[in-house]
């Protein structure tokens, strides 16, 4: 399963984007939102990810990094042509 990790404060149009995205195309995930009133201070965020800066950071089921919106949405539209061309 994708997590995508989000924050609140200040507002992410990105991260909206990631959960929009991911909800019209029914992909099953989990949100951890950052910061305050969230399930994961910015603290340990920057503790287990030390290399990234900026949101929404996008995880794969394998653990390995997607990257940001951007990232997530160029791979789903490869995935989905490339089930188109190999059929």
């Amino acid at each position: 399963m994708i997590t995508v990790y989000t924050r609140k404060t200040p507002p992410c149009s990105f991260c909206e984007n990631a959960k929009a995205f991911l909800h019209m195309n029914s992909i099953p995930h989990r949100e951890v939102i950052v910061g305050d009133g969230g399930q994961m201070s910015l603290a340990r965020f920057k503790e287990d990810f030390p290399t990234v800066k900026s949101f929404p950071y996008v995880i794969n089921g394998m653990q390995e990094e997607v990257g940001g919106y951007n990232e997530l949405k160029a791979l789903f539209e490869e995935t989905a042509r490339n089930k188109l061309l190999l059929g």
